[in-house]
């Protein structure tokens, strides 16, 4: 009963302060963000209300960005005033020891965990489809600077593609198709007035075809429709049309197959496909970089130091992380060792820690 309580305790405490570490964050985040926008006021129809509206649905993104380093300011601080108060001594004194301590924060950390994945995978691609497609054109009159992109190029097997305009989802204006031989020769030019996803096949509609085929010849035709074999789906439209760091794993996945198919570079989105894959693992691991900076490794040492520590520890490995990651990307090295190399690096320290220590 006692171990319950002690649990409950120490759980209640690391949310408390992880909360309030999240809170704090993104708040400077959204107030830099803010203030960049108020200096588009007037420019493009903009408003201080479609601003608003904007940094505000904006915060489920931020959550996935500033959650792992939540997680450490959470566990450093929790653990940092059970420490001051000597209530980590009485812990011990009564059985509930380091192992038990590193139990009850995994428990609340994994709650947290999914939270976060909900929020990164569902409620973050919703409100960014939200500010595209229905808030800012409706608010900010067709403030260009918030719609979705156009002029878009893209390379499909030996063709070429233009999009002048993306209308929405499955609708797009203005295609220019430009079709290459295996010895990069131009074959064929296609100018499609408007094109239509079906659920399977694009439609092109209103073609104006010119061919090269015949050297001697050209042959230009007029098509009324036509169906489009391609691998330029909408949801690779989609990705193209977001930041990165706003798109779930199943659009990066997409994406990513439609690269390999076209034999384009993909190893940056692999990167960060393998990054989000992993994020509930470098989530604990800040975490326990917040314990041993606290429990184990500067014991010694006062609270305050021991903090401060444990956010430099913290900050080592997201640069760690982020070098790996160019280094891969630069080396052709397979993205997810780039990406599990530095969280190997600190589980095996951490454990060796762990078992030293207890």
């Amino acid at each position: 009963m006692v171990f319950f309580i002690l649990d409950r305790y120490i759980g209640r405490l690391i949310l408390s302060f992880t909360g309030i570490a999240l809170f704090v964050l993104i708040s400077l985040s959204s107030l830099v963000k803010f203030i960049d926008e108020l200096r588009k006021l007037g420019q493009n129809d903009s408003s201080l209300l479609c601003s608003l509206i904007y940094v505000f649905l904006n915060i489920p993104k931020e959550i996935e960005v500033f959650f792992p380093m939540s997680v450490l300011l959470g566990t450093l601080i929790g653990l940092g005033l059970l420490s001051n108060r000597n209530e980590l001594v009485i812990m011990e004194l009564v059985g509930f020891g380091h192992l038990q301590i590193v139990g009850a924060i995994v428990k609340i950390a994994i709650l947290m965990i999914l939270l976060m994945i909900i929020i990164s995978e569902c409620v973050s691609s919703i409100t960014e489809r939200f500010i595209g497609d229905v808030c800012i054109n409706k608010m900010c009159n067709n403030n260009i600077s918030y719609n979705i992109k156009n002029n878009l190029w893209m390379k499909d097997g030996n063709d070429f593609v233009f999009v002048k305009q993306v209308i929405n989802r499955n609708k797009l204006f203005g295609v220019d198709i430009y079709h290459f031989d295996d010895e990069i020769r131009l074959k064929i030019i296609r100018h499609v007035k408007y094109a239509i996803f079906d659920g399977v096949f694009w439609k092109l509609f209103d073609i104006s075809e010119l061919d090269f085929g015949d050297i001697h010849c050209l042959v230009n035709r007029y098509i009324s429709s036509v169906t489009w074999k391609t691998t330029l789906t909408p949801d690779v439209l989609l990705l193209m049309n977001r930041k990165i760091s706003s798109c779930p794993i199943f659009l990066l996945f997409n994406y990513i197959k439609y690269l390999d198919q076209s034999h384009q570079f993909s190893g940056y989105y692999k990167f960060y496909l393998w990054s989000k894959i992993f994020l509930p693992l470098s989530s604990l691991i800040m975490m326990f970089i917040g314990v041993f900076c606290i429990l184990c490794v500067f014991h010694g040492i006062k609270t305050e130091i021991r903090i401060l520590l444990g956010i430099g520890f913290g900050f080592l490995f997201y640069v760690l992380c982020k070098v790996c990651g160019i280094l891969s990307i630069n080396f052709d090295i397979p993205p997810v060792v780039g990406v599990m190399l530095p969280n190997m690096m600190f589980v095996i320290i951490g454990v060796f820690l762990l078992y030293k220590y207890h």
